[in-house]
């Protein structure tokens, strides 16, 4: 073995570092000002939970502001826990920065981050080819980006300077590089749990791909203290619900979700997407023009078997096992030697690069109307009134793209209305609730009529945003009438003045209490 998992320039490799530089970055600079357009030119960021992410560091931020009721319903919860590091930087920003620029700032970061650490990362480990990067912005617009999760996308760059960060300090040890190294791996523990989980196997691995293992693994260990515990004392918050769920899983969801980076296209833009990568690999293995680095492979074989047997779910947390496929292409590019036709390689990236912000693009565009629609419902709404909404997600297919969901949580920003499906999981967001407010789960959205309350939800609530949901409209039109409508949204007023013989089971509101 080697002593370090670096390539340099050898005669099997000639071209390690000799390529110029400086018109790659130039191309960088230009796919990077290219990937954040959609975030900056469109009313509306198409990005799953991202209303919620913006609504509630705005809560955050103005708890104690008295031209809004925030504190009248929610309390802050700070905390050393995963995930509070993008909410404490959200908060903070808002300082000097307006909420509507803090999240498209943030957005942009979560997009042209993972890029800027991939070359970081590369530069390191697979010096002369820092141009394969460019495939680092194909994997940032991923489907859990798209969905919102946007503590998960920062993790993945972090991970990435965490990984570049530690093979440096093997090469050189110091105290200095190690009490560095030491706070952003706790920094990357407080941004998502994923990333800081796929660092500690990559860095593991890599220990082990290297003289002395013993040593490393030691020095690996007292780097990752302050992070493992703090994950301990993470998993006593009883709201985090910190189990595994395997149930469902099948061999072939596992292999097709490999492909899971581009689910942000269409099902035959991604087919086609496929269909061109494989092309390219065989070109360029038929041509022998790539060589392995080995170190990089075993980390993409540990990659690949901790994805395999991750769970689905971690608690309340979906989406866990594709978190790492990012990481895992993005780990990846380190093992690749390529010898020749570089520069048809560089036009591919280019390439796929461009059709996937064309097709950001384009997604963000079509959902503008409606979501300028959702924006006319909450203007019916008083301020500061009590809103709770109710949603058919049962039925849906993809979150990718459905921008709709957290809508109403733009109500928070602009009119300061109280609605208790801004995240508030203990040990998970630093919020929680405090004031009166029924939720029928722990995300306070109506999503099985039939097993909530609605007798509390009519006590504790002023208005109902309904977003067409059939099987609700039963119970809803006991308790509340319409006020506005349109093809997207309903807006119910809860009536006051209803039956106060109202039985508290939900059969009986359905069944006697649409006749009031």
């Amino acid at each position: 073995m080697t002593q370090t998992a670096r390539i340099s320039p050898t005669k099997e490799n000639p071209n390690g570092a000799t390529s110029s530089q400086v018109p790659l970055r130039w191309l960088f600079a230009a796919l990077s000002f290219l990937s954040i357009l959609p975030y900056w030119t469109l009313r509306y960021p198409v990005i799953g939970d991202y209303p919620n992410h913006l609504a509630r560091w705005f809560l955050l931020h103005h708890l104690q502001d008295p031209r809004v009721q925030f504190d009248h319903f929610f309390a802050a919860d700070w905390g050393p826990f995963p995930y509070v590091a993008t909410d404490a930087l959200g908060v903070w920003m808002q300082y000097v920065l307006p909420i509507d620029l803090v999240g498209r700032i943030i957005l942009s970061l979560c997009v042209i981050s993972i890029p800027a650490a991939c070359y970081y990362f590369l530069r390191i480990v697979n010096p002369g080819h820092e141009y394969l990067a460019l495939w680092a912005f194909l994997i940032a617009f991923n489907p859990n980006f798209i969905m919102g999760s946007l503590a998960s996308e920062l993790s993945v760059a972090l991970c990435l300077v965490v990984v570049t960060l530690w093979v440096r300090f093997c090469d050189a040890p110091t105290v200095a590089r190690a009490f560095f190294l030491t706070l952003i791996m706790s920094l990357l523990f407080l941004t998502h749990l994923t990333g800081f989980g796929v660092a500690g196997i990559v860095m593991g691995v890599y220990c082990l791909a290297t003289r002395k293992p013993f040593m490393r693994l030691v020095s690996l260990a007292l780097i990752s203290v302050p992070g493992l515990a703090m994950f301990l004392l993470s998993r006593g918050h009883g709201g985090s619900q910190a189990t595994l769920h395997y149930q469902g899983m099948t061999a072939w969801e596992k292999l097709r979700n490999l492909a899971f980076t581009l689910r942000f296209f269409t099902t035959p833009e991604a087919a086609g997407a496929i269909l061109c990568l494989v092309a390219i690999a065989f070109i360029f293995w038929k041509s022998n023009a790539v060589f392995w680095n080995r170190p990089w492979l075993f980390v993409g074989a540990a990659l690949l078997g901790a994805y395999l047997i991750a769970p689905e779910e971690y608690g309340l947390g979906g989406y866990l096992d594709v978190r790492i496929i990012p990481c895992l292409y993005l780990f990846l590019l380190a093992a690749l030697q390529i010898n020749r036709h570089r520069k048809w390689m560089i036009v591919a990236a280019t390439v796929f690069v461009l059709l996937g912000i064309l097709r950001i693009e384009t997604l963000f565009i079509s959902k503008q109307k409606e979501l300028r629609n959702l924006s006319v419902a909450l203007d019916v709404i008083p301020r500061d009134a009590k809103v709770l909404p109710v949603l058919d997600l049962a039925s849906v297919k993809t979150l990718v793209g459905r921008g709709e969901f957290h809508h109403l949580e733009y109500g928070v920003i602009e009119k300061g209305l109280l609605v208790p499906s801004v995240f508030h999981i203990p040990g998970v967001q630093p919020l929680r609730l405090v004031g009166d407010g029924y939720c029928p789960n722990p995300f306070c959205i109506v999503m099985e009529p039939k097993t909530t309350d609605w007798r509390k939800i009519r006590q504790d609530y002023d208005y109902l945003w309904v977003e067409p949901f059939p099987e609700a409209i039963t119970y809803i039109t006991a308790i509340a009438d319409p006020i506005f409508a349109n093809e997207f949204v309903a807006v119910y007023r809860i009536r006051r003045d209803a039956a106060t013989a109202i039985d508290a089971s939900p059969v009986s509101l359905a069944n006697g209490l649409n006749s009031n």
